[in-house]
């Protein structure tokens, strides 16, 4: 089961990277979970982990349908710093 996590994270990563914006709001999710797990706020980073892989989901879908480059995400989760 680890594995196959493992290779479908892979496989996102490779994909998402390649996407304007992607990697920066990703360093940005990143950076925020790590603030959260520290906090021992469990909730809230479960809430940021679902939240940056279905944004992850989201820019894929605009980037195959052609838009990528050309969209601004517009997060209606507001990461707390």
């Amino acid at each position: 089961m680890m594995g196959q996590l493992r290779h479908q994270s892979e496989m996102l990563t490779a994909t998402t990277i390649r996407i304007i914006g992607r990697p920066l709001r990703a360093m940005e999710e990143h950076r925020r979970l790590i603030e959260l797990i520290e906090q021992r706020d469990s909730k809230a980073a479960e809430q940021l982990m679902e939240f940056h892989i279905l944004s992850a989901l989201e820019d894929i879908v605009r980037s195959r349908a052609g838009s990528a480059g050309e969209h601004t995400h517009e997060s209606t989760l507001h990461l707390k710093k």
